[in-house]
């Protein structure tokens, strides 16, 4: 792998991060701050932000390499 390939892998790295962060940001927007949604809309929210979670982890373990 040159060095350039691993330097435009960071930076779509990075970028993913970025992203993630504010698909987190936008999901919580729909809710009144301080508060936590129930029955369909809870049980969706807390699956969309495990998986979140885990695109996060994944990417931690794609920059030890």
């Amino acid at each position: 792998m040159r060095p350039q390939d691993m330097q435009t892998f960071e930076e779509a790295r990075s970028l993913a991060y970025g992203l993630l962060g504010d698909l987190r940001d936008l999901l919580g927007a729909d809710f009144v701050p301080g508060t936590v949604p129930s029955g369909l809309a809870g049980a969706a929210l807390a699956e969309a932000l495990r998986h979140i979670d885990a695109a996060e982890d994944a990417l931690d373990r794609a920059g030890l390499g």
